[in-house]
């Protein structure tokens, strides 16, 4: 009886009734999976445009020893290239990705790249709070409905019998 008086406390605190407590528990817990599906397509943009970003700083790094290596001739060249291989290798690796990603040229900034993390990640704070809002909410109705089916299970058990009893009596 004290769960079921907290069952229905729970549905008043959402405005909730006996019969609906069923249906709002589900259209919860489908918010939640909505909420979910969000959170993990936030994430996964802010883990590429950091992946972008770290190549973008890798790149600046590596982009004057290419262009000193471009700007000298003959055996300094070649001696440039010896001393300086792997950096060499790395640009050009980072600028076969970066024209992969940006085939028209036209390559954001690194700090443009972390304004928008900065914006993903606000976002997703705050759809995480929705998520664990939405998550309680149908955690509690769904734990609501349950308690009163239990009771209206257990009163109609009763309720049988009594019957029977007064049947065999009779």
């Amino acid at each position: 009886m004290k769960l079921t008086s907290k069952a229905m406390n729970i549905l008043s605190k959402y405005g909730v009734s006996i019969d609906e407590a069923k249906t709002a528990g589900i259209a919860a817990f489908n918010k939640r999976i909505g909420l979910v599906q969000e959170l993990n397509r936030i994430s996964a943009e802010i883990r590429e445009l950091e992946e972008r970003a770290e190549t973008l700083r890798k790149y600046r790094e590596v982009k004057p020893i290419h262009q000193e290596y471009i700007s000298l001739s003959g055996r300094k060249k070649e001696k440039y290239k010896k001393e300086h291989g792997g950096s060499l290798q790395e640009f050009h690796t980072l600028n076969q990705k970066l024209h992969e990603w940006y085939p028209d040229g036209r390559t954001p900034t690194v700090e443009k790249m972390e304004k928008m993390i900065d914006d993903l990640t606000a976002r997703r704070i705050q759809k995480n709070a929705e998520y664990k809002a939405a998550d309680q909410r149908s955690r509690e109705l769904s734990e609501a409905a349950r308690e009163i089916e239990n009771y209206l299970c257990q009163e109609q058990s009763q309720e049988q019998q009594k019957r029977k009893k007064r049947n065999y009596l009779e």
